[in-house]
C-alpha cells in the first residue's frame, strides 16, 4: 500500500511540474477569474476597494495643491491619511484576508487538481530542432528575438515597419528563423566601430547592388578568420587585388544565390543598414524554416556548417537525463565499446602442416619468435605492456584514434606488471589450446571412416540455390487441399546447419578455461573479479548481433581494492589504468581467440541471434559450397592477389535449408582508395532518377509497402468500378529461383544502355539532415540525381519534398559532382562484367548474375525482370500483377488467365537466365502443369501469402502474415541501453502505415484487427526485453508503454494524411488506445514478475470511463482474437 502512495505520488508530482509550466497562461487567467468572482460576491469589500482607488485617484485629480478650508490647510497628505483611515474601517468590517484565503485555496485547489490529472502530451519520438540546436550553441533566439537586441534604437521604428502584402508571408517565415549564437554575448546591440573597408562600401557609389557588395565584404572577412561557412562554399580563394576578384567560384552556391535574389534579404538590410547586415551574417548562424507550414524543418542559410561543427557540450536530449559521473578518461566509460564488429565473418588462419589454427592466431604477439637471450625476453614483455598500457607510455589511449607518439622512459609503477606480463608469456607457451577446445566444444563432424563419407554428403546437403531445387510435386503425391496442415514441431522446422553449431554455453566455457590458465589470477586480484570479468565475457559472446558492449558495463562490480598492481593514491591513475587493461583483455586477448577459433554468423533463420561454428568445422562445411562456386557460378582468372586490382570477399550466410554467398563490396581494400560499393554511388543516383522518371521501365515492380499499397487500391477501386461487389480473385504466387545470380549479362546490359540517354550528363545533389531522438543525434548524407540542365536550387527542391520532411536540419553539400551518362554505362557494364571475389588463394570472375552485396542488385534486378515480363509473360490490363524484388504475385478475376499466367511463369524466362523455384509456388485453384506437375494451393477464401502479409482474396484486404514468426522473439530485438522507447514506438510505426489502416482498402474490422497485432508484436518484444534487464522498475515501465500507445493514434493520422487522396480513415482514437491497453496487458500478465504493470495498467487505463465505449466497440473483437494470438506469442517467447 505504501508502494502504490508513492508511486501515485512521483506520478501527480511530474503531471504538475509539466502542466503548472505549460499551462501558467490559462493558470493565471483562472486565478484572475476567482479574483473577480470573490471581490463582485463580498459587497464591502467591493465598496472598500472602490472607495480606496476611487478616493487616490479623485486626490491625485483634483487636489494636487493645498486647500484652505476654514482656518486650516488641507494638504494632499493629509487627505491621504483621512483616506487611508476611513479605508482600514471599512477593510476592518468587509473582511479580505478571508477573501484572500478563499482566493488562494480555490485556486490550489483548481490549478492543482487539474495539473495532477491531466496526461501531459505525448512527445514526438524525433525531438524537436529547438531541442537539437542548444546541442552545438551557447544561445538560440528567433530572428525576431535577435534583431530586436541586436538593432540600435535609431533603426527600430525602420525595421518593424509593415511590409508589402506580396512579400508579407515570406518576411514572416524569416522572421520565424532559428539563430544560433556560440555565445549568449553575442546578442548584443551592434554598436561597434564601422570597418574602413565596411565603410567604404556603404559610402562609395556603384551600380553593384548592395546586398552583393556586403556579401563580397563578408566573404572576405569569412576567409581572413580562417573559418568555414555556408556562405564560402563553393568558391575557391585565389590572388587578387579587389574583394571581389579573390574568388573563383567551383560550385553554384544556391544558398547565396536565394541571399541574393529574394526580397526579404533586400529589405531586411535596408533597414538593418550594412554594419548591422554584416553584424548578423558574422557572428550567428542562422536556420530558415523551410516553408510556413514546415513541420518543424530548417534549412541552414550561413553560419559554420552544422555537420561541421561537434556538440558544444555533453548532454542528454531527454528529459529524464541523469548527470555523468566526472571521468578522467577523454570519453566517458558509457561510450567505449569493445570492438565485436571484429567477431563475426573471420577468415581460418590454416598453417601448412598443422591445419585450421585453434586458439590465438599466429601472429598475435605471444608467438613471439623464442628469445634466446634474458635482454630479448624482456624487450618481448616490454612490448606486450606497451600495447597494453599505451597511455602510460605518452601516446592515446587504445581506443582512441593513434595521436602523436611521446615516447617517455619506463614508468615505474608497471614494473609489477611486467612480472605478471612474464607469467602470462609462460603460461601461454605451456597451454594446450586444443585439448581446452576439444574438453569444452567437441567437434559436430564425425571421425574416423565415416568422416570422409560425412563430408561427401555436404555438398548436396548444403547445397546452393541452384542445386537445391526439389522437383515439382506429382499429382500422385499431391495431398488434398480441404485437409487442415499437420502440425509440424518447432524442432523438426529447425535448419540444417543448426546440428553444426557450437552451444554458446561451451564457447563461454572455453573462454573462461583460457582465462583461468592463461591470464595470471593477481592481474584480478580476487575470485570475485574473476567472475566480474567472466560475467562480461558471457554477456559478448552471447549479444546479438547489433549488441554493443561497453567498458562501463564490463567493469560494474569490479573492485579495484583487490588488485595489487593497481595500487595507488590517485583514483584517476586507478581507474586509466584498470581500462587499458581491460581493453586489452577483451581487443588484444579475447575477442582474437574468439575470431581464431570459431566462425561467428548471423543467419537468415535466426535474425540477429549470433552462432557460433568452430572454424575447423565450418571449413569442412564450407568447402563443397565454394568449389561448387568456383566450378558452376564463378570462373578463375590469371591474376596474383597481391597485385592493384581491387577485388571482394564472399562471406556465407546460412539460411534456412540452403547458404546464401553475399560478396561484400562494403569493404575498403587497403591502399584501394573508396570501396566498390561507394564508388558506385553515383551510378546508382543515376539509375534511380532515370528509373522514376520511367517507371514503365521498372514494369510490375513495387518498392515498399506504400507502392503494394498504391497498386492494390487502385486495382480494387478498378474492379469496383465495372462489379457491383469484387469477384472472386485468382491468385499465383512464383519465386525467381536465385534471382541475382542468374540473371544474363547481355541482356542486362541492353537494358542498362536503353534506359540511359545517351550523351546525357547528370548532377549528383547532395545534402546532409540532422535529427535527434531522445537518446542521440543522427546525421545522414542523402543524394539525388539531376539532369544537368536543371541544377537544383537547395531550398526550392527541398520544399518539393517536404511532406516527407519532419523535425531536421538541412545543410546543401553545394559541391554538387556531375556525372556522364557513358561514364556511368562504363562504370556498370565493368562491374557486372569485370568484378573480382576473391575465393580461397585464387581471384574468381562471376559470369552470370551480380553480387548481391552490391548497391546496384535490386534496381538491376528489377529492370531485368520488368524486361523479361513485356517479353514472356500475357499480361491485361483487367489483372494485377505485383512483383517485390523477384517475388511474384498475380491476381485476376479470370481463371483462364490465371492459369495461362501460371504456365508462362513455370516456363521461366530462358532469354534473361530465370527460372521459377517450384517448391515457392502457390495458388489458390487447381493448377495442373504440363507432364503431370501439380501447383500447391491453398482453399480459395484463405487469405493469400505473400512477401511478410496475408491478401483477403474476398476484399483484398491486408494483413500481417503470422506464420512468419521468429523462432524466438529475443531473436529480433537488439539491447541497447535507453532504447525501449524507441523499440516500442518502431514496432507500433509498422502497423499504421496506411496499407494495415485504410479501411477503403481493408474492413474496419481488420484495421483494428492489424492494430492489436502490431500490439501484441510489441509487448511480446517488451517482455522478451524486460526479461534481459536484472531489474525492470513498474512505473518507468508504465511510462514507456503509455508513450507507445498514445503515439499510435497521431502515428496514423501522419501517414493517412501522407498518403493518396483517396485514403479513407474511420477508425476511433478511444478504441485504438484501448486494444493498446488490452494487448500489452494481456501478454504480460502470465508472467509474474510484471504483476505490478499489469495491475496499474487495468487499475489506470483498461477499467478507465474514458474507454466504457470502446470497449464495447471493440472488446469482442480482441477477446475471439486473443486465443490464437496467446498462443503464437507463447512458442515465440
Amino acid at each position: 500500500m505504501a508502494n502504490q502512495v508513492k508511486e501515485y505520488a512521483m506520478q501527480s508530482i511530474q503531471r504538475i511540474t509539466y502542466n503548472t509550466r505549460h499551462f501558467s497562461g490559462n493558470y493565471a487567467v483562472v486565478i484572475a477569474l476567482l479574483s473577480l468572482y470573490g471581490l463582485f460576491t463580498d459587497l464591502l469589500l467591493l465598496v472598500a476597494v472602490v472607495v480606496l482607488v476611487g478616493g487616490f485617484a479623485a486626490i491625485n485629480r483634483f487636489a494636487p495643491e493645498p486647500m484652505q478650508v476654514g482656518n486650516h490647510v488641507v494638504t494632499q497628505k493629509s487627505l491621504y491619511a483621512i483616506l487611508l483611515a476611513v479605508g482600514l474601517v471599512l477593510l476592518w468590517f468587509a473582511e479580505p484576508f478571508a477573501v484572500i484565503f478563499w482566493l488562494v485555496g480555490s485556486s490550489a485547489l483548481i490549478i492543482l487538481g487539474h495539473a495532477a490529472f491531466i496526461e501531459p502530451p505525448v512527445s514526438s519520438e524525433y525531438a524537436g530542432v529547438e531541442n537539437l540546436l542548444p546541442l552545438y550553441y551557447g544561445d538560440v533566439l528567433s530572428m525576431r528575438d535577435y534583431l530586436s537586441r541586436i538593432v540600435p534604437h535609431e533603426r527600430t521604428v525602420t525595421l518593424w515597419q509593415a511590409v508589402p502584402p506580396t512579400v508579407e508571408e515570406e518576411w514572416r517565415v524569416m522572421l520565424d528563423g532559428l539563430v544560433g549564437l556560440d555565445d549568449a554575448s553575442d546578442a548584443r546591440p551592434a554598436t561597434v566601430d564601422v570597418p574602413y573597408e565596411l565603410a567604404r562600401i556603404s559610402s562609395e557609389p556603384s551600380s553593384t547592388p548592395h546586398i552583393v557588395r556586403i556579401m563580397d565584404y563578408v566573404q572576405a572577412e569569412i576567409q581572413a578568420s580562417k573559418r568555414s561557412d555556408v556562405l564560402i562554399l563553393g568558391y575557391k580563394p585565389t590572388p587578387g587585388i579587389s574583394a571581389r576578384e579573390r574568388w573563383t567560384n567551383t560550385h553554384p552556391n544556391t544558398i547565396l544565390t536565394s541571399l541574393l535574389l529574394s526580397t526579404v534579404w533586400h529589405m531586411l538590410l535596408e533597414r538593418l543598414g550594412m554594419p548591422v547586415f554584416a553584424y548578423l551574417l558574422l557572428h550567428s548562424s542562422f536556420f530558415l524554416p523551410l516553408d510556413a507550414h514546415a513541420h518543424d524543418t530548417y534549412v541552414q542559410m550561413w553560419g559554420i556548417p552544422l555537420s561541421e561543427r561537434q556538440p558544444c557540450r555533453s548532454k542528454d536530449i531527454s528529459n529524464n537525463a541523469r548527470p555523468a559521473r566526472l571521468s578522467s578518461l577523454s570519453v566517458p566509460m558509457q561510450h567505449i565499446y569493445l570492438p565485436r564488429s571484429l567477431l563475426f565473418y573471420a577468415r581460418p588462419h590454416i598453417m601448412a602442416r598443422r591445419g585450421v589454427c585453434l586458439g590465438l592466431p599466429p601472429d598475435h604477439p605471444f608467438y613471439a619468435t623464442a628469445p634466446p637471450t634474458h635482454y630479448e625476453r624482456r624487450m618481448h614483455v616490454a612490448r606486450i605492456v606497451h600495447s597494453m598500457f599505451p597511455q602510460a607510455f605518452g601516446q592515446g589511449y587504445a581506443w582512441e584514434r593513434k595521436g602523436p607518439k611521446r615516447v617517455r622512459r619506463w614508468p615505474k609503477h608497471l614494473k609489477a606488471v611486467s612480472l605478471l606480463v612474464a607469467a602470462m608469456v609462460e603460461r601461454h607457451a605451456k597451454f594446450r589450446y586444443d585439448r581446452a577446445l576439444e574438453l569444452c566444444c567437441p567437434s559436430a563432424l564425425p571421425r574416423g571412416r565415416a568422416a570422409r563419407a560425412r563430408r561427401s554428403q555436404l555438398a548436396t546437403q548444403f547445397a546452393g540455390p541452384e542445386a537445391a531445387v526439389a522437383p515439382w510435386p506429382h499429382a500422385s503425391t499431391q495431398m488434398d487441399s480441404s485437409l487442415p496442415p499437420a502440425p509440424v514441431s518447432r524442432m523438426a522446422t529447425e535448419p540444417r546447419f543448426f546440428k553444426y553449431v557450437t552451444p554458446v554455453g561451451r564457447v563461454c566455457w572455453f573462454v573462461r578455461l583460457v582465462l583461468q590458465h592463461v591470464v595470471p589470477f593477481a592481474f584480478f586480484g580476487s575470485v570475485h573479479n574473476r567472475r566480474v570479468v567472466c560475467r562480461s565475457v558471457k554477456r559478448l559472446i552471447q549479444a546479438r548481433r547489433y549488441e554493443r558492449v561497453s567498458l562501463f558495463d564490463v567493469l560494474q562490480g569490479f573492485r579495484t581494492r583487490d588488485c595489487a598492481w593497481l595500487a595507488h593514491p590517485d583514483m584517476h591513475w586507478v581507474q586509466r589504468r584498470l581500462c587499458e587493461w581491460i581493453w586489452w583483455l577483451f581487443a588484444q586477448l579475447i575477442i582474437p581467440l574468439l575470431r581464431t577459433t570459431f566462425y561467428a554468423t548471423d543467419t537468415a533463420a535466426f535474425r540477429q541471434r549470433v552462432l557460433y561454428f568452430r572454424q575447423d568445422v565450418w571449413v569442412q562445411v564450407s568447402q563443397p559450397l565454394l568449389e561448387r562456386l568456383r566450378t558452376d557460378l564463378f570462373e578463375q582468372v590469371h591474376e596474383p592477389v597481391h597485385a592493384s586490382v581491387p577485388y571482394a570477399t564472399v562471406r556465407l550466410v546460412p539460411k534456412e535449408t540452403t547458404v546464401r554467398p553475399i560478396i561484400n563490396l562494403r569493404r575498403r581494400m587497403p591502399g584501394m582508395g573508396r570501396s566498390m560499393n561507394a564508388q558506385l554511388q553515383s551510378a546508382f543516383d543515376v539509375l534511380s532518377y532515370e528509373a522514376t522518371r520511367q517507371p514503365e521501365r521498372l514494369g510490375a515492380a513495387v518498392g515498399s509497402m506504400k507502392g503494394l499499397y498504391m497498386r492494390l487500391k487502385a486495382y480494387k477501386d478498378a474492379l469496383l468500378a465495372t462489379h457491383t461487389e469484387l469477384p472472386r480473385l485468382y491468385m499465383v504466387r512464383a519465386d525467381i529461383r536465385a534471382a541475382f545470380d542468374s540473371l544474363d549479362h547481355t541482356q542486362l546490359l541492353k537494358v542498362v544502355r536503353a534506359l540511359l540517354p545517351k550523351d546525357a550528363s547528370y548532377v549528383v545533389q547532395r545534402f546532409t539532415h540532422i535529427h535527434t531522438t531522445d537518446q542521440n543525434v543522427w546525421r545522414v548524407m542523402s543524394r539525388r540525381a539531376w539532369p544537368d540542365a536543371q541544377y537544383p536550387n537547395f531550398v526550392p527542391s527541398m520544399r518539393g519534398q517536404a511532406s516527407s520532411w519532419h523535425h531536421v536540419v538541412l545543410m546543401d553539400g553545394v559541391a554538387y559532382p556531375v556525372e556522364q551518362a557513358s561514364e556511368i554505362l562504363e562504370r556498370i557494364e565493368g562491374h557486372i562484367t569485370r568484378s573480382l571475389v576473391r575465393l580461397g588463394p585464387a581471384l574468381y570472375r562471376q559470369r552470370r548474375g551480380i553480387p548481391q552485396g552490391s548497391i546496384l542488385s535490386s534496381l538491376l534486378c528489377n529492370l531485368l525482370l520488368a524486361d523479361a515480363e513485356r517479353t514472356y509473360l500475357p499480361l491485361d490490363p483487367r489483372d494485377c500483377l505485383l512483383r517485390l524484388t523477384d517475388d511474384y504475385l498475380f491476381i485476376s478475376p479470370s481463371l483462364e488467365r490465371a492459369r495461362a499466367m501460371c504456365l508462362a511463369l513455370y516456363r521461366g524466362f530462358p532469354e534473361h537466365g530465370c527460372h521459377i523455384a517450384p517448391h515457392k509456388c502457390l495458388v489458390n485453384f487447381d493448377m495442373l502443369l504440363p507432364h503431370g506437375y501439380v501447383v500447391p494451393r491453398i482453399a480459395a477464401q484463405t487469405p493469400f501469402p505473400w512477401c511478410g502479409v496475408q491478401i483477403c482474396p474476398s476484399s483484398l484486404g491486408i494483413a500481417s502474415d503470422t506464420q512468419r514468426y521468429p523462432f524466438h522473439m529475443g531473436d529480433t530485438i537488439s539491447l541497447r541501453r535507453g532504447g525501449l522507447g524507441a523499440m516500442l514506438i518502431r514496432l507500433v510505426r509498422q502497423r499504421t502505415m496506411v496499407i494495415f489502416t485504410d479501411t477503403a482498402l481493408n474492413t474496419v474490422a481488420g484495421a483494428y484487427a492489424n492494430l492489436l497485432e502490431s500490439f501484441v508484436l510489441a509487448a511480446a518484444k517488451l517482455h522478451v526485453w524486460l526479461r534481459h534487464l536484472p531489474y525492470a522498475h513498474p512505473p518507468h515501465v508504465v511510462r514507456v508503454i503509455t508513450h507507445a500507445v498514445l503515439s499510435t493514434w497521431p502515428l496514423l493520422r501522419v501517414h493517412t494524411r501522407s498518403a493518396a487522396p483517396g485514403a479513407q480513415f474511420q477508425l476511433k482514437r478511444r478504441c485504438v488506445e484501448w486494444l493498446g491497453w488490452f494487448a500489452f496487458a494481456r501478454v504480460l500478465r502470465h508472467w509474474r514478475q510484471h504483476d505490478d504493470v499489469v495491475a496499474q495498467l487495468h487499475r489506470t487505463q483498461l477499467e478507465a470511463p474514458q474507454y466504457v465505449e470502446a470497449r464495447r466497440q471493440v472488446g469482442r473483437l480482441a477477446l475471439e482474437a486473443w486465443p490464437a494470438h496467446a498462443q503464437r506469442v507463447q512458442n515465440a517467447t
